[in-house]
Parts: C-alpha cells; sequence; structure tokens
C-alpha cells in the first residue's frame, strides 16, 4: 500500500503524518504516477501552518518525480513507463502605492495541456492581483504587516532596506503573486 505525508490540520511540524493512501485507479484524463522523488519547499510550510489555506486533509510537497504506472481512458499525452517531473516555482512582485485608496484582490488560474501530438507537458498557474493596506512597518525585522481586501493580514519580508525606507504605515501596496506548476514527461526508451 503506498504511503504519503499528509495533514488533517493546520500547525507546526507535529500535525505531519506518515499515513497509508489508497490510490483508486485513474478516472478518465488522468494518470497514475509512482512517486520517487518528492521536493518540500518552503510554500509547504506555509500550507501546513494554514498561512495558504488548502482543503484538508491534505498532502504536501508540490515537486515530485516518478514514472507513469497507469492511464485513464482517452490519455494520449503519456504512456504506461513515461519517466514524469513536476516542478513549482513562485513569484511576488510588489510596486509602492503612495495616497490610499480601495483595497482589492483579483485572483485567476489557467491550465494548458499539449495538443495531442506535440511534447507531451502541461502548465498550471494561479494569478493573485492585490492592493493591501501597509499596517505596520517593522525596520528591525525587514518586514511589513499588510491587511489585504477580504480581511488577510499577511507579513511579507523586504530584502531591500532602500525598499523599506520608503514605505510607511498607511501607505498601500499594489502586488502581483504568481504561483506556477509545470509537468515534464520524458518518455519511455521502446521496446526492442
Amino acid at each position: 500500500m503506498p504511503h504519503a505525508i499528509r495533514i488533517h490540520q493546520t500547525g507546526g511540524p507535529e500535525v505531519l503524518g506518515w499515513e497509508e493512501v489508497d490510490v483508486p485507479p485513474p478516472a478518465a484524463g488522468e494518470a497514475t504516477v509512482r512517486h520517487h522523488a518528492v521536493g518540500l519547499n518552503f510554500i509547504d510550510t506555509y500550507h501546513r501552518t494554514g498561512l495558504y489555506p488548502l482543503p484538508l486533509p491534505a498532502g504536501i510537497g508540490l515537486e515530485g518525480a516518478g514514472v507513469v504506472e497507469a492511464v485513464g481512458a482517452g490519455v494520449t499525452e503519456v504512456k504506461v513507463g513515461d519517466r514524469v517531473v513536476a516542478e513549482y516555482a513562485e513569484a511576488l512582485a510588489l510596486k509602492l502605492k503612495k495616497g490610499g485608496g480601495l483595497r482589492e484582490t483579483v485572483e485567476s488560474s489557467d491550465m494548458q495541456r499539449a495538443q495531442p501530438g506535440q511534447k507531451p507537458g502541461a502548465m498550471k498557474t494561479r494569478e493573485v492581483s492585490f492592493v493591501a493596506d501597509v499596517m505596520e512597518v517593522d525596520t528591525k525585522g525587514g518586514s511589513i504587516t499588510v491587511l489585504g481586501a477580504k480581511g488577510r493580514v499577511v507579513k511579507l519580508k523586504i530584502k531591500d532596506p532602500a525598499v523599506l525606507a520608503e514605505i510607511k504605515q498607511g501607505d498601500q501596496i499594489e502586488g502581483t503573486y504568481i504561483q506556477a506548476t509545470a509537468l515534464v514527461v520524458v518518455p519511455a526508451k521502446a521496446a526492442k
């Protein structure tokens, strides 16, 4: 029986559990991949602590590499034996906005799959654009605390001291946060 690290509630490392998981056969349009390696990154701590909420229970580890073990009906992009690598990336861009205004959040996502006959692969992206109020500036800690449109309070690290010096309590920031997961497939070698 396969195992996975799962969380049933948010919190510290103590909420992580090594559990047996049921892996049903792939449905139409899906493939089953046996992971040989899974990367854990800083975003996984955000998921574990609840800063970036996930429906619970949930697994962690957004990057992985493995081999396709089964495919569902209609799957043409991969076949049993193909090696699959999924990679995760995120970026945050901020711009100082003086003078105030309305807080807002706009979120979008996109899924792109390779067309039949093209090189296998896919990409899923999520983009959040926002305007948030600066509630606190911590010059010693190198961070600011902002309040978003949905009432969410987030602490952001500012690496450049010159940029941090320009930000004052009461200012606003405009930001764009992007998450992307890319899937790369290495076809299985043809049987001889």
